[in-house]
């Protein structure tokens, strides 16, 4: 932990004797690690006291702090939370039953409540009775938890099909919750094809209540292959409902996946792909239309090694990146107006890059009379033609010309 402006205000490591933070190659089939980067996903959320809440993986029975005996496994998944000093591990608890377990998603609820999301190769995955899907459905599932403010358990589900599947992220949403993940299975249960739908599609988006009982919609995307086409690297979702993702593909995927053959919109920054690139997305409230889409990229092999980025309240992304092309090389897209520290890369090998990408601009259709905004949203200038004339209205005051 950083201040703003420079200094180490505290660091600390956290584990026990086993390995901890990291998903072991060496674990027996099936196997969690799917994706490049999977070993190192993990997730960080804060509390308005500071204090810190982890989503991790841990294969230490002596994690300091658990509240529930280890699992057993090769791994458990683990939310563990730390004061604001890291001077304390207030508690820690273990997700999953006897397989490979690992937690690679977490939100803070206003409530103070947590929800967490992740894989699993467990036949008895702890909280799951009563939940939405009480039993596996194959080798590797996706799972979702729900824990109170002090950690304790108190609902889980299982989340796949047959084939393999995994749960990397869940966000609160109106109407429930939604998760996103991958799947092998040509068809996915419940999936709508009168939403935004691709045929086959090995990326899913899944509602489901806020208790983890029951289920909502479910659609999924990409480009109908029978592999997997992204790494999710971030997902969010806004007041309204609208949803927004992020993942890359191609490359130094195990699996054969690659960006081709993704949807884009006539707006996209980016209409083409090398086959290795980020790949942007948006949808609407439920999933009915797709809103925005875009590849983000270079020549180079676009990707990032693990880890969650983030979409903030208006649905801007900020995301990392690795940026691998040769000394002096422009590793990062620049469109025309945005800035940038250092557009080339300054190692033989790779550099860490970072982007900031705003998927959703606030604006109002050609004669609407209203225009609907999130309460986090920043200023939107009110203008229109001809100039002049007075907007007014509850807690609202300008002009054309003042703004």
């Amino acid at each position: 932990m950083a201040q703003a402006r420079g200094g180490l205000r505290a660091s600390t490591y956290l584990g026990g004797t086993g390995t901890d933070g990291l998903l072991d190659a060496a674990a027996p089939a099936p196997c969690l690690r799917h994706n490049y980067g999977d070993a190192f996903r993990g997730d960080l959320a804060l509390d308005p006291q500071g204090n810190v809440y982890v989503a991790s993986v841990t294969s230490s029975a002596n994690f300091p702090g658990l509240t529930a005996t280890y699992l057993g496994g090769p791994s458990d998944g683990l939310v563990a939370s730390l004061d604001s000093s890291f001077s304390q591990v207030r508690w820690a608890t273990p997700l999953g039953g006897t397989g490979a377990d690992a937690a690679y998603s977490l939100q803070r609820e206003d409530t103070g409540g947590l929800l967490v999301a992740g894989g699993t190769t467990s036949p008895n995955l702890a909280g799951a009775t009563g939940g939405y899907r009480a039993a596996p459905g194959g080798d590797v599932d996706g799972f979702v938890a729900r824990l109170s403010a002090g950690g304790v358990l108190t609902q889980s589900t299982y989340l796949g099909t047959s084939s393999y599947d995994q749960a990397y992220f869940v966000r609160s949403a109106p109407g429930g919750l939604l998760v996103l993940g991958q799947t092998l299975s040509p068809a996915w249960p419940g999936a709508d094809t009168a939403r935004y739908h691709t045929a086959h599609g090995q990326q899913f988006i899944q509602q489901l209540a806020p208790d983890l009982l029951s289920a909502g919609y479910a659609t999924v995307f990409g480009s109908g292959r029978s592999t997997t086409d992204i790494s999710p690297t971030a997902f969010g979702v806004d007041c309204y409902g609208r949803m927004a993702l992020a993942g890359w593909g191609g490359g130094l995927d195990p699996n054969g996946g690659n960006t081709t053959g993704l949807a884009t919109t006539p707006n996209a920054l980016q209409s083409t792909t090398d086959g290795q690139d980020f790949y942007l997305m948006q949808l609407s409230d439920g999933a009915r239309v797709l809103d925005y889409a875009t590849y983000f990229g270079t020549s180079a092999d676009d990707h990032v090694d693990g880890a969650s980025s983030r979409f903030d309240a208006n649905l801007t992304l900020y995301q990392a990146m690795c940026a691998c092309d040769q000394p002096g090389g422009q590793s990062i897209p620049l469109p025309p107006g945005a800035t940038t520290y250092a557009p080339h890369n300054g190692a033989a090998h790779c550099n860490n890059a970072a982007f900031k990408f705003a998927l959703t601009a606030g604006s109002s259709p050609a004669g609407a009379d209203t225009l609907s905004l999130c309460a986090q949203a920043p200023r939107v200038r009110l203008s229109g033609s001809p100039a002049g004339g007075v907007w007014t209205g509850p807690g609202v005051t300008g002009s054309v010309a003042a703004g």
